[in-house]
């Protein structure tokens, strides 16, 4: 009988010690779940250096002297042109930032006609995906409520005495080149030749081919830079996951196409100095093609025109020589 009970409790006492390590196991596995479940939750920010902060990231691009905008058979004629410095975003713009800067500026008398979306299509996973389904006017009224907003003279306006800040994109009038305070310290669109060269920059010097990816000379495999149809998976992607170009941008081939503040015109054959593009047209300039097209279309010289808005299309600001 007592050695009956003995075996009794050894058995209530095995017991007793394998239910603690099932507890024990099953709280270990719900720790590594939980956590497994918020770094992949988290993963998009958490691994992408566009959302760390509020502050959009601008790089200086040097002053150049001149360069050959433009390549044979890609975009023609090409022909030199000389920049003053100027700074352009690290990213694209963001549905995070849009949205911010979007919702300040319509409780400061703003209007949008379009209001944005997360990436190209309703699947996209976080707000570091480009903003797309905006049109040109969306993206400059845009450009000027960043301004406000971080305490900065607005850039675009409606007529050409300047006089009326640009803040609704459902008016159509046209807005050419006089209603813009190039001397403005604001947030802009760049122009076409100030995008090409920053997405063919090297070192100050020397500029990459026209007829490659931007970041080609760093890294001649475009799937490492850009976003295409290709690599894509038939969808935007968060910006700032590839390798930046040697200015340290990131997306400049690939991602969406970006808005240029340039009409669409044939170059001239002469050189300029920091060119504006025509002085009137019918269609604007976007640059870098996207996730929905072929590596062609993501050559830096490449040239690209839109009048409408959809999934393909975002854009990036730039900031003039606002130290001079």
């Amino acid at each position: 009988m007592a050695g009956a009970l003995f075996i009794e409790r050894l058995t209530l006492n095995i017991i007793s010690k394998e239910n603690r390590m099932r507890k024990i196991l099953t709280l270990f596995i719900v720790v590594i779940f939980v956590s497994i479940s918020f770094f992949n939750c988290s993963d998009d920010k958490a691994t992408n250096p566009a959302a760390e902060g509020d502050d959009y990231e601008l790089i200086t691009v040097p002053a150049t002297p001149g360069y050959l905008m433009g390549w044979i058979y890609v975009a023609e004629p090409v022909h030199t042109v000389s920049l003053d410095e100027f700074h352009i975003g690290e990213y694209e713009v963001t549905y995070e930032l849009w949205s911010d800067v979007k919702a300040w500026a319509e409780s400061n008398g703003y209007t949008f006609e379009r209001a944005g979306r997360q990436g190209s299509d309703a699947g996209a996973s976080t707000d570091q995906h480009p903003v797309t389904y905006i049109g040109w006017r969306d993206c400059i009224a845009w450009c000027n409520a960043y301004s406000e907003k971080e305490g900065m003279s607005p850039v675009y306006y409606t007529t050409s005495d300047q006089t009326t800040a640009y803040r609704n994109s459902l008016e159509d009038g046209d807005i050419s080149n006089d209603c813009v305070d190039w001397d403005a310290d604001g947030f802009r669109l760049p122009t076409e030749a100030e995008w090409e060269y920053a997405a063919r920059y090297i070192d100050g010097t020397s500029v990459s081919l026209g007829a490659q990816h931007s970041g080609f000379n760093l890294h001649p495999n475009i799937g490492d830079c850009a976003w295409y149809e290709d690599n894509s998976d038939e969808s935007t992607q968060p910006v700032g996951q590839l390798q930046v170009n040697s200015l340290g941008a990131y997306d400049m081939s690939g991602n969406v196409w970006e808005w240029c503040w340039d009409w669409y015109g044939e170059y001239p054959d002469i050189s300029q100095d920091n060119p504006l593009g025509p002085a009137s047209g019918t269609i604007r300039i976007i640059r870098g093609g996207s996730w929905h097209y072929s590596a062609s279309y993501c050559y830096t010289a490449n040239r690209g025109v839109a009048a409408a808005f959809g999934g393909n299309w975002g854009f990036r600001v730039c900031r003039g020589d606002f130290a001079r």
